[in-house]
């Protein structure tokens, strides 16, 4: 009761409060095969109710999504999506043992960016070395050719 009325309290446009739900309620909006964004850098920034709502759902439906963050989520999050069989793919940043093993297995494909890349706003690099980039998955790299176009490649992960 107490956090429903912080939240309130935090909200001032009224047609937003009726737009919160419960996680277990929000998880059920994620559909097999989407692309999921959520926030990262470790616990202080990471999304805390729902992706672990998305893991109880798991348990009953089949279902895969694409996880893109802002950094890494932080071991728990990331160990209780790997643990459900929820991910398909991740990306950029990861630091969970967990979800590392899978990707080693091939069970997982991970796209990682170096934190102090700026890909998003380059279109050709010269050379692989420089990139910032690489593409795990049963030990295949997805960067296929020097001066690639990066949109291509990250188009093809997601």
């Amino acid at each position: 009761m107490k956090d429903e009325v912080l939240i309130k309290g935090r909200i001032r446009l009224p047609r937003l409060l009726e737009k919160l739900s419960s996680a277990d309620a929000a998880a059920e909006f994620v559909k097999d095969g989407m692309t999921v964004g959520m926030s990262g850098f470790t616990l202080a920034g990471g999304a805390k109710s729902v992706p672990h709502a998305i893991a109880r759902r798991a348990n009953s439906d089949d279902f895969k999504i694409t996880l893109l963050t802002g950094a890494s989520l932080g071991n728990e999050v990331d160990s209780a999506l790997t643990k459900a069989g929820v991910m398909a793919r991740r990306s950029p940043f990861q630091t969970d043992r967990t979800l590392r093993d899978a990707i080693n297995r091939g069970e997982v494909m991970y796209f990682d960016i170096s934190l102090k890349s700026d890909i998003w706003n380059r279109k050709h690099r010269s050379s692989p070395g420089s990139s910032g980039l690489s593409c795990q998955r049963a030990g295949q790299c997805a960067y296929t050719a020097a001066g690639c176009k990066m949109n291509r490649i990250f188009s093809t992960f997601i």
